[in-house]
Order: structure tokens, then C-alpha cells, then sequence
């Protein structure tokens, strides 16, 4: 399963759309795994930050990290977060970023 081998690198970080308990236990070595639907928004804007402020920084070698988001279907619809997503989907890999969006049906992902 692709999440728990890269749940194991360290540096990720889970949007998970469904707080059961059962899922919490698949997300034990992440990094920092974030439930609730409210703060998806902000923690998706965090990425965004962080992938412009490493942009401006120019080619420096930065520490790669994952950010998954599970069940992502529960931030879409959101114009916001759409077009964050996007954005990082589209350059996200070239900074370190890699962006893995899974529902149940499909994963999209930005891995180089």
C-alpha cells in the first residue's frame, strides 16, 4: 500500500477526510495527520505558503515531504481549494512537494 511506505519516510503530512478511528491507526508513522474537515482549508493554504516561499528561495535544495490527502472529495467543490490544489499538483514536485490525493475510486498524484 503506497501511503504506508511513504508514511514511513518521515516528512508527510495527512489531510484525512474521515475521522474514524480506524483510519487513525493507518496513518500512525505520518508525520502530522489533520481530521477535521475545518481545518482543511487552512492547512492547504500552509502547503500553499510553503511552496512559494520555497519558489522565491530559488533552486536551493529543499527536504523533500508528502502531503497526502485522503477522501480528498471532501475538500473539493471548494473553489479555494481547488485551485491550491492545482497549483501544487502543477508545481509542487519541482520544490520537494509531492501531492497525493486519494478517494475511494482514484489517486492523482505529483510524484516525479
Amino acid at each position: 500500500y503506497v501511503c504506508d511506505q511513504l508514511a514511513k519516510t518521515g516528512n508527510v503530512y495527512v489531510l484525512d477526510g474521515k475521522p474514524e478511528a480506524n483510519m487513525r491507526k493507518k496513518w500512525m508513522s505520518a508525520k502530522k495527520v489533520i481530521y477535521d474537515r475545518s481545518k482543511f482549508l487552512p492547512a492547504l493554504k500552509a502547503v500553499h505558503l510553503d511552496l512559494h516561499k520555497r519558489m522565491s528561495a530559488g533552486h536551493v535544495k529543499f527536504r523533500p515531504y508528502t502531503v497526502i490527502i485522503d477522501e480528498f472529495q471532501t475538500v473539493t467543490g471548494d473553489e479555494e481549494s481547488e485551485e491550491i490544489l492545482s497549483d501544487i499538483l502543477s508545481r509542487g514536485a519541482a520544490y520537494g512537494m509531492r501531492l497525493i490525493m486519494m478517494t475511494q475510486y482514484a489517486t492523482t498524484a505529483n510524484v516525479g
